[in-house]
């Protein structure tokens, strides 16, 4: 039966094929666009002040828009120091736009080994290689938003490590070996993680900032007991706002699906159905 629906799957290789194409399409733009702007800073300083010594020679009255280009020439002369520093901004960003999420690689984790840990494989199932070989569990990993680093469970705490190695630079964000911490997801601009934990008796979405601190929990228990009240599985959309499922007393112990703003206020419920609804995920 046709229903209309399109697989996830063929939604993310056509975004892949055409994020490949966009890629290409401004690579030669933006190297002729440097190289534009090197030459013409050339131009600016070396040439430009020789042609004004002759013009300066014959007494005569220049162009408004000689003198502009002149005014021009002593700027890049007198600040030509900053020209290094805006071009290599604008190729570190493309190279970093070009790093992040974009389908080519999936992340997940596999007991593969005979112990959880953390792996990369290319999108058509190539190179596959693991970030973590530690003996501890890993599960639950999350891509930041640049692509460079993983969030991930080790343990009961959250950890990150980057992408570009195995057991490179792994650094630990939560410190409660006693309650489970998991279920990490990035905001869409990189700067705080949202997650699962159990450090208050109860599962919990929490927020934290990406290095760790200040974390807050974003859906406190009401007065009902801990064994009726759980959220978890966080998904951030691209306007900011966490998703989760959670079963609270509101639901009578069904598993609904809830939104709220990034500080845990403005909370919306957004299914009512029996049963479980879980894992969501915004866009």
């Amino acid at each position: 039966m046709r229903t209309g629906f399109i697989p996830q799957r063929f939604f993310l290789e056509a975004q892949n094929r055409l994020r490949g194409k966009v890629t290409s399409a401004l690579f030669y733009p933006i190297v002729m666009i440097v190289l534009g702007v090197g030459i013409l800073g050339i131009l600016m300083v070396s040439v430009v002040p020789k042609v004004t010594a002759i013009y300066a020679d014959t007494g005569k009255a220049l162009p408004w828009n000689t003198q502009l280009l002149i005014g021009v020439s002593h700027i890049v002369g007198d600040w030509w120091f900053l020209v290094i520093p805006v071009i290599a901004g604008i190729v570190i960003g493309f190279r970093a736009w070009q790093r992040s999420p974009n389908g080519k690689q999936i992340v997940f984790h596999s007991n593969r080994a005979g112990n959880y840990d953390i792996y990369v494989v290319n999108g058509d199932g190539s190179d596959l290689h693991a970030i973590t070989t530690n003996s501890a569990l890993d599960q639950w990993p999350d891509w930041s938003p640049d692509g460079q680093q993983i969030a991930f469970r080790r343990g009961n705490d959250v950890y990150v490590a980057d992408a570009s190695g195995t057991e490179k630079n792994v650094q630990r964000l939560t410190f409660f070996p006693t309650a489970i911490n998991q279920m990490a997801t990035w905001s869409p601009d990189g700067r705080r993680i949202a997650f699962m934990s159990l450090r208050e008796g109860y599962c919990a979405v929490f927020l934290m900032n990406a290095d760790g601190s200040d974390p807050a929990n974003l859906t406190p228990k009401d007065a009902a007991p801990a064994s009726s009240w759980c959220s978890r599985a966080p998904s951030w959309s691209r306007n900011g706002r966490i998703y989760f499922m959670s079963f609270r007393t509101v639901t009578n112990g069904d598993v609904e699906i809830f939104s709220m703003a990034d500080d845990g206020s403005d909370l919306t419920r957004l299914t009512t159905s029996a049963g479980e609804d879980g894992g969501p995920r915004g866009r």
